[in-house]
């Protein structure tokens, strides 16, 4: 049995007495880095789960003058295309959501695979994590907590004081904002909650 954080480990070693088990990363990281193919359209991308999953924290007050931020959830409201296969399948959701999250400078995230897809285009992004289930806290514990372009937090007013932080720590290497011309609709700021 594969693993991929400290803390789902120890319930595996608890409850699966005998199987062997190995503590692996998400296997999305086989994918390797992935360069930006499209300039972002937004300094912020929010990508905020509406599932049972999710930690359903407060937004803060939007918008922040000067900074442009788009709200959603890319399960549903931003749909892959279907493949014939499982693994076209995979393939098809992990492009859609390296679409997603490149119109973003910088992202906020409570889905574990948004920080994934985030580290491996080296976004500056933030982490809310999802209280019970801290599935982002452990997988972040375990394999990304060193790195310096993400943070971890566990509410939306600390997730956008961060993302600003990143944005102006980050300003002079991040991908300026494209032409507005390249998107159908010129949403300054867009709230889905």
């Amino acid at each position: 049995m594969f693993i991929r954080d400290k803390q789902s480990l120890a319930i595996a070693k608890e409850n699966f007495k005998g199987v062997k088990m190995f503590l692996a990363p998400d296997m999305a990281f086989g994918i390797g880095h992935v360069p930006r193919m499209l300039p972002p359209y937004f300094d912020i991308v929010w990508l905020r789960r509406k599932d049972n999953e999710s930690p359903n924290y407060e937004l803060p007050p939007l918008p922040i003058s000067g900074i442009s931020i788009h709200v959603l959830d890319w399960r549903g409201e931003w749909p892959s295309n279907k493949g014939i296969t499982d693994l076209d399948n995979a393939f098809n959701i992990a492009q859609t959501g390296f679409n997603f999250l490149q119109r973003g400078r910088i992202v906020i995230t409570d889905r574990l695979h948004g920080h994934i897809l985030s580290v491996l285009m080296d976004i500056p992004h933030v982490l809310i994590d999802n209280p019970p289930f801290y599935k982002l806290s452990s997988f972040d514990q375990t394999w990304t907590e060193g790195l310096e372009n993400t943070v971890l937090v566990t509410n939306g007013t600390n997730a956008l004081q961060e993302a600003l932080l990143l944005l102006a720590k980050y300003n002079d290497t991040l991908p300026e904002i494209g032409p507005s011309d390249m998107y159908v609709n010129d949403i300054e700021i867009s709230s889905f909650t």
